[in-house]
């Protein structure tokens, strides 16, 4: 299966656990602070606040248990592989601080264009230290 056919298959998991909204100090996502100079119309996490309300520093979040920081939330990270066959589209994971619903999921794959900029996509650099 493509990733864009696995995506979103295993419900109600989030890089955080299993419940909305996320525990204070989880991640950079679409709290209550995101509606700073956005359109009324904005979505967020109803109950949950970050300290930043667009992107953040990737260590600004606690590291998991393999020392990684900011795997969900702060900004879609772009992946080498095609989202599905029919376009030439890359996949996203891992949610933005641009979002507060179901795109949260750690299940989820989301795809675009890789030529597309958008201040929610970014990628990780990583080394072994």
């Amino acid at each position: 299966a493509t990733p864009g056919e696995r995506s979103g298959r295993l419900k109600g998991v989030y890089p955080w656990g299993g419940a909305l909204p996320p525990s204070e100090g989880a991640g950079n996502y679409a709290g209550e602070e995101s509606r700073q100079g956005a359109p009324a119309s904005w979505t967020f996490l109803k109950g949950y606040r970050d300290p930043f309300p667009r992107t953040a520093p990737v260590e600004a979040t606690p590291a998991n248990a393999l020392g990684l920081h900011a795997l969900g939330g702060n900004v879609w990270e772009w992946c080498l592989d095609r989202f599905n066959q029919s376009t030439k589209w890359r996949v996203l994971r891992g949610g933005s601080w641009g979002r507060e619903d179901a795109l949260l999921s750690a299940a989820l794959r989301s795809g675009s264009d890789p030529t597309e900029i958008n201040n929610e996509y970014g990628f990780r650099c990583a080394r072994d230290v």
